[in-house]
């Protein structure tokens, strides 16, 4: 049975700039396509070590599609380390971000407010025209808030993706 799962990549950045080579994510990103694994959220991001990066992948798969994931991902030569989580069944700490712009004029411009505020939510721009939201929490809680805040007229919308960390 598939379940949402994250895979954490350890990898090194061959030039030692700060940014992660273009060809390395690339990679890793066909790796998972070409097998038809559907990424549902990626993240990229510099680990503590120097020159390295830390790539995290959820994706739906069983645990037999995990395995073979990272018995395979230690073939490429960037990958040093592989960490998997399983986010419904091991003890986790998940989280995601994201903004919202939403047109708000004075007639409605306190209960997108008072809206904000019960789905944990801050404004972080406030323009005559519009408003722009911010809310952090798990992922089935930013999907409930969009779907809440879908009455009122939404502009635009940009999410970063699930990141996580084990909680024990």
């Amino acid at each position: 049975m598939n379940k949402k799962q994250r895979i954490s990549i350890l990898v090194e950045n061959e030039t030692g700039k700060n940014m992660i080579q273009v060809d390395v994510l690339a990679r890793i990103i066909a790796f998972f396509s070409l097998r038809n694994f559907e990424i549902e959220s990626i993240s990229v991001v510099p680990a503590i070590e120097k020159n390295f990066y830390k790539i995290e992948i959820v994706i739906n798969v069983d645990d037999q599609g995990m395995d073979l994931i990272k018995k395979q991902l230690r073939k490429l030569i960037q990958v040093l380390d592989i960490q998997t989580l399983n986010l419904w069944e091991e003890p986790n700490i998940e989280r995601e971000l994201v903004l919202i712009k939403i047109k708000a004029p004075d007639s409605i411009r306190k209960q997108i407010l008072e809206t904000s505020i019960r789905l944990g939510g801050r404004i972080i721009r406030k323009h005559p025209d519009f408003l722009i939201l911010e809310i952090i929490g798990q992922s089935q809680d930013i999907n409930m808030a969009i779907k809440m805040l879908g009455c009122y007229e939404i502009i635009d919308i940009t999410r970063t993706g699930t990141v996580a960390l084990r909680d024990c």
